[in-house]
C-alpha cells in the first residue's frame, strides 16, 4: 500500500480552489477542517512543535478517507478537504477526530489542538468567505 502524502501549502490551496469550482459548477457540498496547535503557557516540558504536527498528521491520516485531502494550509496550520461532505457529515468527521484526540497526549506535550470547520455553501461561496468565516471548536 502506498504511503499517504501531505500536500504542500501551494498544492493544498490549488486543490481547495478546484474543489470550490467543482462545488460552484455542480452544487457539490464540501467541508474544510483546519487544525492549529497552540502552545499551553504553563507547560514547561514537551515535544517540539514540529514533532507534535507530525503526530497530529499521523492521527489525521489514520482517521480520514482516501478521498479526503490533507495538507498544509499555512505554516502552522493543517487543513483537510472533505469532498461531498455537507455540514452534518463534516461535523461527524470532526467529532470522530476530536474523540481520537482525547486519547492522544498533546496536552501532556504542552500543546492544545484548535479545530475549525467551514462548509461550502453554508459558510460562503468564494475563497474569501471560506477562509475567513470559521466556527471555532477548541479541543484541549
Amino acid at each position: 500500500m502506498e504511503e499517504r502524502r501531505i500536500s504542500t501549502r501551494e498544492m493544498f490551496w490549488n486543490l481547495l480552489e478546484m474543489e470550490l469550482q467543482r462545488g460552484l459548477r455542480y452544487q457539490n457540498h464540501f467541508c474544510l477542517l483546519t487544525f492549529n496547535l497552540c502552545r499551553i503557557d504553563d507547560q514547561a516540558n514537551g515535544k517540539g512543535l514540529q514533532i507534535c504536527y507530525q503526530d497530529l498528521s499521523q492521527c489525521l491520516i489514520e482517521e480520514l478517507r482516501e478521498t479526503d485531502v490533507l495538507g498544509f494550509l499555512g505554516e502552522d496550520q493543517l487543513g483537510v478537504i472533505l469532498p461531498y461532505a455537507d455540514p452534518s457529515a463534516g461535523g461527524l468527521v470532526r467529532s470522530r477526530i476530536e474523540a481520537r484526540l482525547k486519547c492522544d497526549e498533546f496536552n501532556d506535550q504542552g500543546y492544545e489542538v484548535m479545530i475549525h470547520q467551514t462548509c461550502f455553501p453554508r459558510d460562503g461561496m468564494d475563497m474569501t468567505d471560506l477562509s475567513i468565516r470559521r466556527t471555532p471548536f477548541l479541543y484541549n
